[in-house]
C-alpha cells in the first residue's frame, strides 16, 4: 500500500469488514504538499495549453479538468485575479523564498508558474477530493 494512501486510511483490500468514515487534518496537509499534486499540477497546466492560451479559456479549461464543470462568474473572476497577482510575484525573484524540501518548479515563465499554481489549488478543492 503507498504510504500517501495510508495518511487517506487507504482500505486493506485483502480484508473485507465494513469501515467508518475517517478525516483528519493530515489528510489536507498530504495533499497538498505531497509532490504527486504538484507534478500532476505541472503537467495539466502544460497540457492544457502552457501560456499559449488565453487566461480565461485556460481557467476555464482547467474548471472543466479538475472540477468537470464551468466556473461561476466570481470563480472565474477570482481565479484571473489570482493569475495575475501570481504572474507578478514570480516576475520579482527577491519575493521568492526556497523551500526546502519540497518540490521545485523548474519552470522560468512567470505565466506557466501561476497557471500550475491555480491547477494545484484546484486539485485541492473540495469539490475535487470529495466524493458525493
Amino acid at each position: 500500500q503507498m504510504v500517501f494512501l495510508q495518511v487517506f486510511d487507504a482500505a486493506n483490500p485483502l480484508e473485507c469488514y465494513e469501515r467508518g468514515e475517517t478525516v483528519s487534518p493530515q489528510q489536507a496537509l498530504a495533499l497538498a504538499n505531497s509532490k504527486l499534486s504538484f507534478t500532476v499540477a505541472s503537467l495539466l497546466a502544460r497540457q492544457l495549453g502552457g501560456e499559449a492560451t488565453p487566461a480565461p479559456i485556460f481557467v476555464a479549461k482547467v474548471f472543466e479538468a479538475v472540477l468537470e464543470r464551468t466556473p461561476a462568474a466570481e470563480e472565474l473572476g477570482l481565479s484571473m485575479k489570482f493569475l495575475e497577482r501570481e504572474e507578478e510575484r514570480f516576475r520579482d525573484p527577491e519575493n521568492q523564498t526556497a523551500w526546502k524540501n519540497g518540490p521545485a518548479s523548474e519552470v522560468k515563465s512567470p505565466t506557466l508558474r501561476a497557471r500550475e499554481d491555480l491547477v494545484h489549488a484546484l486539485l485541492n478543492h473540495n469539490d475535487f477530493v470529495t466524493i458525493r
